[in-house]
């Protein structure tokens, strides 16, 4: 058995972790039934269209102008159904955020494979901080000297006019 134990105590684990011993676990009573009732507030249920829509978008991953065609709305209706009902945009915004998460796993299982392109993605998504962005910072010490020639306007007007071709029936061309 203490063989067992020490053999436990030298196991390496994924990517070289190996395990340390702890202090043994405090087991802490739950106090449950602190609310009086154990169900969670009912959603209220959308209007058919509105329910088809949601289910709609998720199907075709957000693209909203597909989603309205299916459903048979304008994009104005969709919008108008995001600002003024509370329990649509909070659907829409949930499965906005469950595609992302979709996006974000599919990137994830890209990189494992070893795509490179979906690496570098990643990186210049995510690691900006560390110089992988495609922005340039450039950073300039000392002055810049801009020397304007302020020329009034009726010296421009004069020279135009002192070069403006002479036309055969103009009296000052005589």
């Amino acid at each position: 058995m203490e063989n067992q134990q020490s053999q436990n105590k030298n196991d390496v684990l994924p990517y070289g972790i190996v395990p340390v011993e702890t202090e043994p676990k405090i087991e802490v009573p739950v106090i449950q039934n602190i609310t009086k009732s154990d169900k969670k507030p009912k959603k209220k249920r959308l209007a058919p269209k509105k329910e088809a829509f949601c289910k709609s978008c998720e199907a075709v991953l957000g693209n909203i102008t597909v989603s309205c065609e299916q459903v048979g709305i304008s994009r104005q209706t969709f919008y108008e159904w995001y600002k003024t009902d509370p329990e649509f945009k909070e659907r829409i915004d949930t499965i906005s955020e469950r595609i992302k998460d979709f996006a974000e796993s599919s990137l994830h299982k890209q990189m494992t494979a070893g795509n490179t392109v979906a690496t570098i993605f990643y990186l210049k998504s995510k690691a900006k901080d560390r110089g992988y962005g495609e922005e340039m910072k450039i950073e300039h010490s000392g002055n810049i000297n801009i020397n304007l020639i302020e020329t009034p306007v009726d010296m421009i007007k004069n020279d135009r006019l002192k070069n403006k071709p002479q036309t055969e029936g103009n009296p000052e061309s005589t």
